[in-house]
């Protein structure tokens, strides 16, 4: 079951989400805001770089964008932080949308927006693209970027929680991909 209004008020009093201001309670979603530190793919340096899979990510170079903004150049991909912090109760699952205007822009969030029961982090991980093929996208620090709907559902069992199971709990900033362990 989708949550609404007073029952996401009662998330943010709970402390499921935090950093969260009343104005950013929709009706059936939350808004969250861009972190400031943004994870922007390298250029690889030689040809035997260019390819990456779980067992060897890309790598990334940091931006702070506190106090300057970061213009996103057609094709560009990154890494950035929600400013939210999460803990994710067993009965509570949670989804990503990139707000509409964003995406009317050109900018593209890439599939990785579900978040398992137990998950818990100081930020939500968001993967970016630029769809544009002539223009630059501009994000800056604490702007919406997207909102986050929360599911209802009966509670997991502790052994198969995220908190036991997944690998990306507890981030501190944007998260690139850890290596799959055989």
């Amino acid at each position: 079951m989708v949550l609404s209004h007073n029952e996401l008020l009662e998330l943010v009093r709970d402390g499921v989400i935090t950093r969260v201001t009343e104005d950013m309670v929709n009706g059936s979603s939350i808004d969250v805001t861009l972190g400031h530190k943004l994870l922007i793919e390298k250029q690889p340096m030689g040809a035997h770089q260019r390819v990456v899979s779980p067992d060897k990510p890309q790598q990334f170079r940091e931006k702070n964008i506190t106090q300057i903004d970061h213009n996103m150049w057609p094709g560009e991909f990154l890494l950035a932080p929600t400013v939210q912090a999460f803990k994710l109760p067993l009965d509570i699952s949670m989804e990503f949308y990139l707000r509409s205007t964003m995406a009317r822009l050109g900018l593209e969030h890439l599939n990785a927006c579900w978040c398992d029961p137990g998950w818990e982090s100081e930020c939500l991980t968001l993967e970016f693209k630029n769809m544009n093929l002539y223009h630059q996208i501009k994000l800056q620090a604490g702007m919406r970027i997207g909102q986050v709907v929360f599911h209802r559902h009966t509670r997991v069992p502790e052994t198969v929680n995220y908190k036991v199971r997944g690998k990306y709990n507890s981030m501190t900033g944007a998260t690139p991909a850890k290596p799959e362990i055989r």
